[in-house]
């Protein structure tokens, strides 16, 4: 009974350890000289939905300066 009682306890616990670990991505600060907000906004949550679960890198920089941003800081 204590097994199942410390089973029951220890999953909560290892799921917020767990939850701490994954982070979103940053977004990369681009210039935004002559860019509409709208039209970054639109792009930038499109690249993030479309981010990869793992990826090696900064895919958020990557998709945006493939949408035509200048990137001046990739994160």
């Amino acid at each position: 009974m204590t097994r199942l009682v410390l089973l029951a306890l220890s999953a909560p616990v290892a799921l917020t350890i767990l939850a701490g670990c994954v982070t979103k991505a940053e977004a990369p600060i681009v210039d935004m000289e002559g860019v509409d907000i709208v039209k970054y906004n639109r792009d930038l949550a499109d690249c993030e939905l479309s981010t990869p679960v793992v990826s090696l890198g900064s895919y958020l920089t990557k998709c945006m300066h493939e949408k035509g941003y200048k990137i001046l800081l990739a994160r």
